[in-house]
């Protein structure tokens, strides 16, 4: 039998345990109260300061973005090369719209080929950081005028003519980047051209780097690149969406009617980010069903992997 001594011993020891296991049991409940109180907070906080941001990024000016573009649109689609006082007042109503170094604007255009808009339509406004691109929906035709030297019908030239010359339709999508400051807009890089189903521009702009790096870790890198570059905008000018997915991480396209004419390696940009290389290269496409030639200067992020490069950003700016 068991002594009444040990059997109040065991009691009170129970009664001890009961009472340490409780106090344990609170103080957990009262940490995971605790705990849930800060986790609400912190969200509270992250959605204010969210609602903060939207905030201070402000908004566009449809009305003002819309009187802008209307006369920039036509004006930039528009192009006849074959008088030069055109050439000139065109470039000058242009630079009236942008900030950026249009001298080399009709560079590879044909002078005998006039770019003529027939349609557009504003689809988009896409609003980042540090700028925004007004992205419209365009019709144009390529006017073959080539003929009309051979004739010396430059003097007799009537605008009803068109309808009997060769001419190429085709239908895109137009970006073209801005910023906004002050009430007043200015259009800070080349418009652009994709497919309709193209990504926009991810960051922020504008200007190309001033300087190369020079390393010899660069120059090596800089030779493998050079000869990477041509192979991959030749299926980015093709739109091989199968074929860009090896070698891009977000697969964009021009839609396919595209043909690549050029990559300016010579004057291009090389920099390390780290372990990968930003470049910054213009390179020349021509419209396989106008003929038409433009520009577009690119950024892209490359990743270096077995013997060959990743693209990880691709931009249709000069970013850093």
């Amino acid at each position: 039998m068991v002594s009444r001594k040990k059997a109040s011993v065991i009691v009170v020891t129970v009664f001890w345990l009961i009472v340490i296991l409780t106090s344990l049991g609170t103080v957990r409940s009262f940490t995971q109260v605790s705990r849930l109180d800060v986790v609400e907070y912190d969200l509270r906080t992250i959605q204010r300061n969210s609602r903060q941001m939207s905030r201070t990024e402000g908004t566009v000016d449809i009305t003002l973005v819309t009187t802008v573009m209307n006369e920039f649109v036509p004006l930039f689609m528009n192009v006849d090369l074959r008088e030069q006082n055109e050439i000139d007042g065109r470039l000058e109503r242009l630079s009236d719209f942008v900030s950026f170094d249009i001298r080399n604007i009709n560079n590879g255009i044909n002078r005998d080929e006039q770019r003529l808009l027939e349609n557009y339509e504003l689809i988009a406004i896409a609003q980042y950081s540090s700028f925004n691109i007004a992205t419209f929906r365009v019709s144009y035709q390529i006017i073959d005028h080539s003929e009309d030297e051979e004739n010396n019908e430059y003097d007799n030239y009537d605008v009803y003519d068109i309808y009997e010359k060769e001419t190429n339709e085709s239908s895109l999508v137009l970006h073209i980047p801005f910023v906004m400051q002050d009430g007043l807009i200015s259009i800070v890089s080349m418009p652009y051209f994709t497919a309709e189903s193209g990504a926009l521009a991810h960051t922020v702009p504008f200007e190309k780097m001033v300087e190369n790096d020079t390393s010899d870790e660069m120059r090596i890198a800089r030779a493998s690149i050079e000869e990477f570059l041509p192979m991959f905008f030749e299926m980015y000018a093709g739109s091989n969406e199968q074929s860009l997915g090896i070698f891009m991480s977000e697969v964009i396209l021009m839609g396919g009617s595209f043909e690549l004419e050029e990559v300016n390696n010579f004057d291009a940009r090389f920099d390390f980010v780290e372990e990968n290389v930003l470049v910054q290269v213009s390179v020349v496409f021509r419209d396989n069903g106008t003929n038409f030639i433009h520009e577009v200067p690119f950024t892209l992020l490359l990743e270096e992997q077995a013997n060959s490069w990743f693209v990880l950003e691709l931009h249709h700016l000069f970013i850093r």
